[in-house]
Order: C-alpha cells, then structure tokens, then sequence
C-alpha cells in the first residue's frame, strides 16, 4: 500500500478528475446578542416549545421550567432578567414560586409575569397587591405579551442580566 501525500489536486484525484461539490447545507447564522433572559415555567410542554420559540425569533434567550419548583431553582441560579410563569403546575403552583421569588434578595427586583387559564378577577387583583408586573389569561395574545416583555426589560432600573451569571 502507497501513502499519497495531501496536494492541492488530491480531492480532483480522487474523485475521478472532479472535486466534490461544496456542501449545499446553509450555514448557521450566528444569533445576536441576547435581548434578555427570560425564564418561562409552565407544565404544557407545547405552550412551552412554542413560546421558547417565538422568543428565541425574537433575540431573547429562555430558559424553561416544567414546574414551580424547577423554575425556582432556575430562577436563582440562572437569574433571568424577567419571569414568566403560569399558576397551576405539579409540585409547587405559581403562587407558591411567586411568593418565593418576591421574598428572596435574588430574585426581588425580576419582573414577573403571570400567563394562565386560571384568572378570575380576585386573583388578579392579588396578584396586583403582590407585585406581579401583568397577568395574561392563556391563551395569550403572542404581541400582547412581546410587548410587554420588551417594555419590562426596557423600563427595568437595574437593566438587564441585573445579577450577573
């Protein structure tokens, strides 16, 4: 067995006088930097693909969670610059995560967002005196909440990624 030594021609050499053609695969675009970073708990696994999706279109980075208690552990580990969150999930309700999230010096000064099924007007009037930035009945409005979100993140005082990673 001979070993050829790599030239210029080797791809036309070995392809029969061709060179192969050059991949017709796009190349990735790279994403621009992230316009916040939002946590989104839910427990509908496609309201929240769909909603991670939309977000990353529109230059946010997301982190989800499944339940209260995971988006608690993310909240203060991954501190995002906003939460949303619905109010009934298995192992801790949002009510639950919300009272957490407002009482820990972490996550204290993050918006909140509340996108559920279950907002009688009693409860968003709780949800009011609690601090909650806004409450969304689902299904939500996609331009409704974007703008929101963008004005929370725009209007914040302490700015984006306000607890460094």
């Amino acid at each position: 067995m001979t070993l050829i030594a790599p030239t210029a021609d080797a791809p036309a050499k070995l392809y029969g006088g061709e060179a192969p053609a050059k991949s017709s695969r796009p190349k990735r675009r790279r994403r621009p930097p992230s316009r916040g970073r939002l946590l989104w708990v839910d427990d509908d696994a496609n309201v929240t693909a769909a909603m991670t999706r939309r977000f990353r279109r529109k230059g946010y980075e997301v982190v989800p969670a499944s339940d209260g208690m995971q988006g608690y552990w993310l909240a203060v580990t991954r501190k995002p610059d906003l939460i949303i969150t619905d109010l009934r999930m298995p192992r801790w309700e949002g009510r639950d995560l919300l009272e957490c999230l407002l009482h820990n010096s972490a996550t204290m000064g993050v918006p909140l967002i509340v996108v559920s099924g279950y907002i009688t007007p009693e409860e968003r009037r709780r949800l009011e005196r609690m601090g909650v930035a806004a409450a969304f009945d689902k299904p939500v409005e996609w331009r409704t909440l974007l703008t929101t979100v963008r004005d929370l993140l725009h209007n914040n005082p302490a700015g984006l990624h306000n607890n460094p990673a």
